[in-house]
């Protein structure tokens, strides 16, 4: 084998690995972003839930405030 063609090769197999390297990168951030928007969904529903139990209505809307921000994202 030549020397261009063994250096091609090895091109051709990093070149493969940092498109596969830049996809699970992206999976990975788009996985992190979706368990972000969750936890934090669940977790403003959660104190908008208290604020109305306790009956704190200045607390209530700017939780809900913040909820509506979320969701625009």
């Amino acid at each position: 084998m030549s020397y261009y063609r063994k250096n091609a090769n090895d091109f051709s197999r990093k070149d493969l690995y940092t498109q596969r390297e830049i996809q699970y990168q992206k999976t990975a951030n788009d996985l992190l972003d979706h368990l972000s928007y969750v936890f934090n969904k669940e977790r403003l529903t959660f104190l908008i839930d208290d604020a109305l139990d306790k009956g704190d209505k200045e607390t209530f809307i700017q939780l809900t405030n913040e909820y509506k921000k979320l969701e625009e994202a």
